[in-house]
């Protein structure tokens, strides 16, 4: 598949010319966080903020159009900090928002997208492919962006570049050198150069094998070759909760206490809807998953399920309402302020304190879409840290809840100091 490379008409003019790199060793990807802008928008926003004008050298916009922005060979404006990543990186940003907005990337796109980045690989050779938010506290591109698959993907299709080894399923090992560091290099042997080192009992993801050498990331910045022999295997199971993701260490402390567990054996699904039937569960195994003596009160749960116990138990003990008629609607989805309310509720019921200072304000933009029966919870579950907003000041109450949201909030729901 062949996608070509627009350039916007009429042609942007930048307010001036901030130099050519003088290397090029890597990619950064972004998101918009807009879901239609085009690169005439992005343009005139960036030059409102000051800058020579578009600060990505391209984007790809949701229908698989690939344009470009700031000229290729340009220093970008696009990542900040570390000082000098712009220097040595080409900028994509892809349209849409993919944190708040957007959860699942559209094929058109995606596809373009990973035709665009094995273009500049046969361009400029084995560039490192990062996002935003592993070198910059931002969630860009967003959690909902296909890191992990673009990564998995990046070297497939007519015109890659030749990638050395095998594609093997994600792995997660540990570091296990003695008394050096281990060096991490640019190719699978040691005649390559040393990009960078890694501590013993640093936690890696490796993608390919070759010779020995397995290809490494430690979910930041850095990626490159390492030898098998030092490192050592770890027993988390989901290829799809890649290291460096937001929610890792969540999904990771949720399946380790087995609070949550996956959608299959190898699986996890972290963008999922979080359903009722889970929230209630994954509540109900936090308590110790205790007996439940008495008959399933819902028309709308059969006995012998999975969460038929959770959610008797949930019921009975104050944690859930059904939503009348007998019906519980398991497999509905769970709204943020839901779910924030189940907590409060178990909160109070385990005799922790829920108590909201009286001079707290919940200061979000949306704050009226709070509901009246689940502002009280929200109150407490904001002041906590339990709840968070997303960044540009909004709360997003009756969003649902992702799979992965509701271990980042169980999690800190877990790691509540004691009162």
């Amino acid at each position: 598949m062949t996608f070509e490379i627009r350039s916007p008409s009429p042609a942007l003019q930048f307010r001036n010319n901030p130099g050519r790199r003088a290397r090029t060793d890597g990619i950064i990807l972004h998101h918009l966080a807009a879901e239609n802008a085009s690169v005439a928008d992005v343009h005139r926003w960036h030059l409102n903020r000051g800058w020579a004008g578009f600060g990505y050298h391209f984007q790809v916009n949701r229908d698989g159009t690939i344009w470009r922005g700031r000229p290729v060979d340009w220093v970008g404006s696009h990542t900040n900090p570390p000082p000098g990543i712009n220097s040595s990186t080409i900028g994509i940003a892809v349209q849409g928002d993919y944190h708040n907005v957007s959860r699942v990337m559209p094929n058109a796109q995606f596809n373009a997208l990973v035709w665009l980045i094995q273009h500049l690989r046969g361009q400029y050779g084995n560039l490192s492919i990062r996002g935003h938010r592993d070198l910059a506290a931002t969630a860009c591109p967003g959690q909902h962006f296909p890191m992990d698959e673009v990564r998995r993907l990046e070297f497939r299709g007519a015109g890659a570049p030749s990638m050395p080894g095998t594609e093997i399923p994600p792995a997660l090992l540990w570091v296990t050198t003695q008394s050096t560091p281990l060096n991490v290099r640019s190719g699978p042997g040691t005649s390559f150069p040393i990009v960078g080192t890694l501590a013993r009992g640093t936690l890696v993801s490796a993608t390919r094998r070759a010779d020995g050498w397995l290809y490494v990331t430690d979910g930041g910045t850095l990626t490159g070759w390492a030898s098998e022999q030092f490192l050592t295997a770890d027993d988390f199971p989901f290829v799809d909760v890649g290291l460096g993701r937001w929610y890792f260490n969540s999904v990771r402390m949720m399946y380790e206490n087995d609070i949550m567990r996956g959608t299959s054996s190898t699986t996890f699904n972290p963008s999922g809807t979080l359903t009722r039937a889970m929230a209630a569960t994954i509540i109900y195994r936090l308590a110790g998953s205790p007996p439940v003596p008495s008959d399933i009160v819902f028309d709308d749960v059969p006995a012998g399920t999975w969460f038929s116990d959770a959610l008797t138990w949930a019921y009975e003990f104050g944690i859930v309402n059904g939503v009348g008629d007998g019906r519980f609607v398991p497999d509905n989805p769970v709204t943020r302020q839901e779910f924030a309310l189940m907590l409060y509720r178990y909160a109070e019921a385990t005799g922790l304190d829920v108590v909201v200072s009286a001079d707290f304000v919940l200061d979000f933009s949306d704050v009226e879409e709070v509901s009246t029966w689940a502002l009280e919870a929200m109150h407490w579950a904001v002041e906590r840290g339990i709840v968070r907003g997303n960044g540009r000041g909004e709360l997003n109450p009756r969003s649902e809840a992702t799979r992965a949201e509701g271990a980042a909030l169980l999690e800190r729901f877990i790691n509540l100091p004691a009162s």
